[in-house]
């Protein structure tokens, strides 16, 4: 069998024209489509909005989630152009910005993308919601899914169904 390793970031930025045998992604390993053992148990692919801290992109990250960084790869794109991004590439976006879900509920956008919108004050510590976010997801009992998910500072975790 052929191995060829690929970064996340790598199968997200570019499309690949050969078949996978073997992934391997941080601590995921995924061969010909199944998992085999991973650091994480999800193999979701988060998109962080601009405003959302990069000490908790950099905490989520060594945590061993597979998070994007939209202001490095998105720099200057709107929620909306964001929305569109995270449906076509099966991203799942994580934000402080209450807009997106104005535009999801409000403005009816069709099959929106998983959103977890992260409700805390200006002045918490920037890895904050990143570790409280690790917290959660840890148990492997959090569905993000087809959810607009609210995570706030007192670690309480709110959700709405699309």
């Amino acid at each position: 069998m052929h191995i060829r390793e690929f970064s996340c970031i790598d199968l997200i930025t570019f499309t690949l024209a050969i078949p996978i045998e073997r992934l391997i992604c941080g601590a995921d390993i995924i061969e010909k489509g199944t998992l085999l053992s991973t650091s994480k148990a999800t193999l979701m692919t988060f998109l962080a909005n601009e405003n959302f801290p990069a000490p908790s992109v950099v905490h989520l990250q060594r945590a061993g989630f597979d998070v994007l960084s939209g202001s490095k790869l998105f720099h200057g794109s709107s929620d909306e152009e964001i929305i569109a991004i995270a449906k076509a590439r099966d991203l799942v976006i994580l934000t402080m910005d209450k807009d997106y879900g104005l535009l999801i509920f409000k403005g009816k956008i069709k099959d929106p993308p998983p959103i977890v919108f992260f409700r805390f004050p200006n002045e918490c510590p920037p890895d904050l919601p990143g570790r409280i976010f690790e917290e959660h997801m840890e148990g492997g009992s959090v569905t993000i899914a087809g959810r607009f998910t609210v995570v706030e500072e007192r670690k309480a975790l709110g959700q709405r169904h699309y």
